[in-house]
């Protein structure tokens, strides 16, 4: 046995003293032995001592550059170090001299996934696949990039091969359920993340999942959503945004945002904070909205004429979007409105990050938060000189990394600053933008083209079906049971939904006919169909927020209950915008007392839609001219403060700041 080889037997035994002192020892004979250099680097890799290895590597290539596996190897050490572009330089020249290498083809896949170059991934994932095609790993990774594709059905093929492969993977079953999820087929999807949540190799994400397709379908079999308690899943990294739903604990909504916040890396920042940038010579302050929503999206009917009216004497506002492009209406109008429009959706976080840092952004406003499509790794990479938090997640994102969330002294008291890892910013009024030339579609129609009967008593609830928990369906229930004449509109989320709602209304004596379910349709005619609605019942802990809005804007009274969180204050925040605060209740109990009386007091709800409607024309909620006014003040203070550690300030009605 040479002396390589005794190194390489100690190498593969996991002995790597020995073998580190043999290939150093050859090497001090015989510097230039390209076997000794890659092997030796290799084994710095298997402790990951990239940095260290790679050198030998790179040596063992200048002398042999047609050493497919050592190009292999570089390629491996550089993807470990984050540095995947080189990486896939090094994989391709691999690929080049050995195109069997399935490996390097494999492992090139994950560096373009990585960098979110999913096309490319794709391709090398299917030449892997022509190598090896009975890896189930293949084929779930390649289910992984045609779900980024939105090639839903295409990527349930690859993970049901997977599962063909290796019947008992959990990691399969797993990704399988989230293709059915997003693809709508919430049946499927609960049976596959029961199923992976059964295997003794549990994906610590699984009870999350599971948890959000419940509530999407209105199944509340899990003790959680029947007890409303999250303590027991404090270790688990569940999604931030279904805590919102389910908890009315500031406390326990940090501690899950901290949780997720360090899972995706958002409390290790990869860049530093960036120095303010000079005002001086007439220079404006830049201003960049970061949103997957310039589309048909409540977002952006929100906040599309903010983006129009932005005093362009001190600001340039900048949009940075990285969802689809679906030609719409209010997509152009938004685009046409911007002084610089960054389309990044085909970058890489890395790139997207340089391409917004180059921009020279000053206030980067994140519309996304911890929603679906959300791309926190951006924020991580700290493009901007101050980071905000608005409009999108109604909670904190735990995180010191974002500096301050945008608020009001409704949604958000100071007192709550200790549940929050942004400083609190209020504006004056209310902190929901909204959108004043917005149009409700004046054609008229009739009750009956919507399901509804001519007579009766309309309550409606037009949220998403994930914010109706057991206990508020149940405060319905007994409504309905004391205003017989009446209904419950509801909005078809899905048909799931639909059905389990029907089957709890039996079981609560009611007839399930008494539950209209109203479809997705155009914003104006959407807003147009509240007309024949009597009375909004909005749902907690978690409050309707753009849908709360829309239904003012309609002059439909809202009756809402004073929540604990951000989350379950918003139509809190509305309804004093509007001017009735009186419809923002203590508890269920005051809750569903008043929704008997006013069903049973039409010359109440006549005059509280009267004063609905002047709140609409003259107060502060749809006026966009005097928000704009309050959210460029906090701009301009933010940007004044930049320099120093954030601190908490209220924007006062006349403009002036009132620091905490």
């Amino acid at each position: 046995m040479t002396d390589l080889q005794l190194a390489l037997s100690h190498h593969q035994a996991g002995q790597y003293t020995q073998a580190q002192r043999i290939y150093e020892a050859i090497l001090q004979a015989t510097p230039n032995d390209p076997n000794a250099l890659h092997l030796l680097g290799v084994l710095h890799n298997a402790q990951m001592q990239y940095e260290t290895g790679i050198p030998y590597i790179r040596r063992a290539i200048e002398l042999v550059p047609q050493m497919a596996e050592a190009h292999y190897n570089l390629g491996n050490a550089l993807a470990k170090i984050e540095q995947r572009a080189e990486a896939i330089a090094a994989y391709d020249e691999a690929t080049r001299l050995d195109p069997q290498h399935k490996n390097a083809w494999l492992n090139k896949g994950d560096a373009y996934r990585m960098l979110q170059k999913w096309a490319a991934a794709e391709d090398c994932y299917r030449r892997a696949l022509l190598l090896d095609p009975n890896n189930y790993h293949l084929y779930v990774r390649l289910g992984s990039v045609l779900r980024s594709l939105r090639r839903l059905p295409e990527s349930v093929a690859a993970y049901q091969q997977a599962l063909d492969l290796a019947p008992e993977s959990n990691d399969a079953h797993y990704n399988l359920a989230n293709a059915f999820f997003e693809d709508g087929a919430f049946d499927q999807a609960l049976h596959y993340y029961q199923l992976a949540a059964a295997s003794p190799t549990t994906d610590p994400q699984v009870t999350g999942a599971i948890l959000a397709c419940m509530t999407t379908t209105c199944i509340w079999e899990h003790e959680v959503l029947r007890s409303g308690a999250l303590s027991e899943l404090r270790d688990k990294p569940l999604p931030p945004f279904l805590t919102l739903l389910l908890s009315e604990s500031g406390a326990e909504q940090l501690h899950f945002a901290r949780n997720y916040a360090k899972s995706v890396g958002l409390l290790e920042p990869t860049a530093a904070v960036q120095p303010p940038r000079s005002m001086e010579n007439g220079r404006k302050l830049r201003i960049g909205y970061l949103s997957a929503d310039f589309h048909q999206h409540a977002t952006a009917y929100l906040i599309a004429e903010l983006i129009k009216i932005h005093d362009r004497t001190k600001f340039e506002i900048i949009g940075i979007s990285f969802g689809p492009d679906d030609n719409s209406p209010v997509r152009r109008r938004m685009i046409e409105s911007l002084d610089q429009f960054l389309d990044i959706r085909d970058d890489d976080d890395e790139t997207a990050a340089q391409r917004i840092e180059a921009a020279d952004i000053d206030i980067l406003v994140d519309l996304k938060g911890y929603t679906q499509h959300a791309r926190v790794g951006i924020l991580r990479r700290r493009p901007a000189p101050i980071l905000v938090n608005y409009l999108g997640y109604p909670g904190t994102m735990g995180t010191p990394m974002i500096d301050y969330i945008i608020a009001d002294s409704v949604v958000l008291p100071f007192t709550d600053q200790a549940h929050f890892d942004e400083k609190i910013v209020h504006l004056p009024n209310c902190y929901q933008v909204n959108d004043s030339t917005v149009d409700v579609d004046p054609t008229a129609d009739t009750r009956a083209q919507h399901g509804l009967p001519a007579e009766a008593f309309v309550f409606c609830s037009l949220n998403g079906s994930q914010k109706i928990t057991q206990e508020m369906f149940s405060v319905w229930m007994r409504v309905l049971a004391a205003v017989p004449h009446s209904v419950l509109w509801l909005f078809h989320d899905n048909d799931t939904a639909v059905r389990n709602l029907q089957n709890a209304a039996s079981q609560h004596g009611i007839d399930p006919n008494r539950l209209v379910f109203a479809p997705k349709m155009a914003h104006s005619k959407h807003l147009a169909r509240y007309r024949h609605a009597d009375l909004f019942l909005d749902t907690s802990p978690c409050n309707a927020h753009t849908t709360a809005s829309d239904a003012l804007r309609a002059h439909l009274p809202l009756l809402t209950v004073r929540g604990s969180t951000f989350a379950g204050r918003v139509a809190s925040s509305l309804l004093h915008a509007v001017g009735v605060p009186e419809l923002v209740t203590d508890d269920l109990q005051a809750y569903e007392k008043a929704a008997c009386q006013l069903a049973n007091d039409p010359a109440s709800l006549s005059k509280l839609r009267e004063r609905i409607a002047e709140g609409v024309r003259t107060g502060p909620l749809f006026d966009t001219a005097r928000f704009a006014q309050g959210i460029e003040a906090a701009f301009l203070h933010m940007h004044a403060a930049a320099g120093q550690p954030p601190r908490s300030f209220a924007v006062c009605a006349d403009g002036t700041i009132n620091e905490q």
